[in-house]
């Protein structure tokens, strides 16, 4: 873990005074003061996380100059740079109260050490359509578009992932590691989301053409010709033996015999 300079732990014991000498407050001060105190202990124990979670419930509880403070201090310790620029430049601004010239002094000194450990990275994303968002460590820190200006991050010391996201695509996520005050370049390449391939099309049915007369229709027809001949014919004839008095016809379904002609 990286440490501060020297410069943080006489600080802590300035604003520790400062804050005892404050008035109380109807927002819980009893409490507020005690995890305040129990902050500062565990700062001077070497103990930054500890005392981060104090001063942050501390402060919570009771808005106060030496409490944002000494928790910048303790995000100092951890290395969470960009979070004790964040609470420095609410002090600064009087968020949490006025200072006085010494503790204004000690803000602007520790708010310099924080800014020059940040490191910076350089990122270029390649294969954006439109507009890409970059996200280090999964939160969103900038866009980029389609003309491929670089973007400039300013990140906390240590490892972190870097990813660029667009609606085409994005890229594989890139771990990449920098040095208190130091830099790194990134390159990132959008891969575009592969589209569903395509159903393929079948082919339309063609209409079935008007069924012209075939062999069947053709041979019935001729039957029809033929039957009606033969029935035109046979009345014919039996006008004919009629008209002659035949002799009898023997009918072979009924087994009777038929006498055409007169009596």
């Amino acid at each position: 873990m990286r440490h501060p300079a020297p410069l943080a732990a006489p600080l802590v014991v300035v604003l520790t005074l400062l804050a005892a000498a404050a008035p109380s407050s109807a927002q819980d001060p009893m409490n507020a003061r005690a995890l305040f105190t129990a902050g500062v202990e565990a700062l001077q124990a070497d103990e930054p996380e500890r005392a981060r979670a104090h001063f942050e419930e501390s402060l919570r509880l009771h808005a106060h100059p030496a409490t944002a403070f000494n928790l910048a201090v303790a995000l100092h310790e951890l290395g969470r740079l960009r979070d004790a620029e964040q609470y420095l430049g609410a002090l600064r601004a009087g968020r949490y109260g006025e200072l006085d010239e010494e503790a204004s002094t000690a803000a602007r000194a520790l708010l310099t050490e924080v800014r020059s450990g940040l490191a910076t990275l350089d990122v270029q994303v390649r294969g954006v359509v439109d507009e890409a968002r970059v996200e280090v460590d999964g939160e969103e820190r900038g866009r980029v578009t389609a003309d491929g200006a670089p973007l400039l991050i300013e990140t906390d010391p240590g490892e972190h992932e870097l990813r660029a996201v667009s609606e085409a695509g994005s890229s594989p996520p890139r771990t990449v590691r920098v040095e208190p005050g130091g830099g790194a370049s990134v390159v990132l390449e959008i891969e575009a989301i592969p589209l569903p391939e395509a159903a393929p099309e079948l082919p339309l049915a063609e209409p079935e053409p008007d069924a012209a007369p075939g062999d069947d229709t053709v041979l019935h027809v001729i039957l029809a010709v033929v039957i009606g001949a033969l029935v035109v014919g046979g009345a014919v004839t039996a006008g004919v033996l009629l008209s002659q008095g035949a002799a009898p016809i023997e009918d072979d379904v009924f087994g009777v015999t038929v006498t055409l002609g007169g009596p």
